[in-house]
């Protein structure tokens, strides 16, 4: 993760998308062992911007433009510092819980 963290504040998106696509396969792998009851996975920079994710209906898309820096969950982690976990949110995607 740090590195595609380094790759894309050095060469941005298009020029990491090596280290992106990587990435995104082993987060699907990672969200296919989660079970059924997550929508999908993703990676934020530290202005909240999608960077790498999986979803259970595998298409990106919808997780291009996504930005969270307005979540809660988003504010505490880059405020304190540390991981923290949220109270149920409605999805930016599929407006599901």
């Amino acid at each position: 993760m740090t590195v595609v963290s380094s790759s894309v504040a050095k060469e941005g998106r298009e020029g990491a998308k090596g280290d992106i696509d990587s990435l995104n396969k082993e987060l699907a792998v990672i969200l296919k062992n989660l079970g059924d009851q997550y929508a999908g996975i993703f990676i934020t920079d530290k202005d909240g911007l999608f960077i790498s994710g999986a979803r259970t209906e595998g298409d990106l898309t919808p997780y291009l433009k996504m930005n969270v820096s307005d979540r809660d969950y988003f504010k505490t982690a880059k405020q304190e510092g540390k991981v923290n976990v949220s109270s149920l949110v409605k999805s930016k995607t599929n407006n599901m819980p």
